[in-house]
């Protein structure tokens, strides 16, 4: 049973029939229904039904040569409605579960991005096309549209700056961001820099640790978290939130757009599971399940 149903306002499901229940609905009534060939003999085909504005469950499994659907996996979502990468992605099939994961290299993390796609027949049909024409799999820059479930999470404060020093802040980033460019392709002095700077960081960091909490030194955060390659730790900035309720169960859900290293997400965390209050300029700070879609 996955534990991020509770993310989207499923988190009174005591049993595998309840989980049946919601699952056959979601396949006998869903709002989208995508079909992808996968061999001569069987077809992929993705379900998703939605239980509030942006939120829902998919199932996904094959049709056989005789027109009969097996499941093969679910997993409850949250759409990304913001563009939040544009890099040459990746696409890692695990085909006995019929899960797929994208990643690409983000420079402005500094660490490998994965997530795992949503919109699977999309990709499907995208390769099929490619490979049909005789071109390369590889498909190349796309944009990404992410989306992330929590099921805990708290409202921090922001760190108070002015414009100016926020305007620095930006600036810094951006210069970041293109030597860790530079870097991955080979340029010595922007290894060297980044090498000096990070030394400069440290100890900057181990002394005012000493006298101010670390959330007023560390003003967002976006790393890897747990042993799964598509859940992190993050801390960003609340943008926008909205609250929704899930039109199955009444349970409240909070939709919240978050800025973590300057990546942007729609973030998607049970009432219940959120410690404080949203409100546009705090900080959120969780553990999340990274998702998202490339526009192919």
């Amino acid at each position: 049973m996955n534990m991020y149903l509770r993310a989207i306002g499923f988190s009174e499901i005591n049993s595998y029939k309840d989980l049946d229940d919601i699952l056959n609905l979601v396949v006998s009534s869903p709002d989208k229904k995508h079909v992808a060939p996968i061999s001569d003999e069987e077809d992929f085909v993705e379900f998703f039904k939605y239980f509030a504005k942006g939120i829902g469950i998919c199932v996904t499994g094959v049709y056989d040569s005789d027109g009969v659907f097996r499941m093969v996996n679910h997993f409850p979502f949250a759409e990304g409605r913001h563009l939040s990468i544009y890099e040459e992605h990746e696409v890692l099939g695990i085909s006995y579960r019929l899960r797929y994961c994208a990643y690409c290299d983000d420079s402005r993390l500094g660490v490998l991005l994965i997530f795992i796609l949503l919109n699977i027949a999309d990709y499907l049909k995208y390769t099929s096309e490619k490979i049909e024409a005789g071109s390369e799999e590889n498909i190349g820059n796309k944009n990404a549209y992410l989306s992330a479930l929590s099921v805990g999470g708290k409202i921090i404060l922001p760190v108070h700056e002015n414009e100016e020093r926020r305007e620095q802040a930006r600036m810094d980033r951006r210069n970041r961001t293109k030597l860790v460019t530079d870097a991955k392709n080979g340029d010595r002095e922007a290894i060297d820099s980044l090498t000096i700077e990070d030394i400069g960081t440290y100890e900057s960091i181990s002394k005012r640790a000493l006298t101010e909490d670390i959330y007023s030194i560390v003003d967002t955060s976006f790393y890897p978290y747990g042993s799964e390659s598509d859940h992190y730790s993050i801390i960003g900035t609340v943008l926008d939130y909205d609250i929704l309720e899930n039109e199955l169960t009444g349970e409240s859900i909070y939709l919240l757009l978050i800025e973590a290293n300057d990546v942007i997400l729609d973030l998607a965390i049970n009432s219940r599971d959120l410690l404080g209050v949203p409100s546009i300029g705090m900080r959120f700070k969780g553990n999340i399940w990274l998702q998202g879609k490339l526009e192919f």
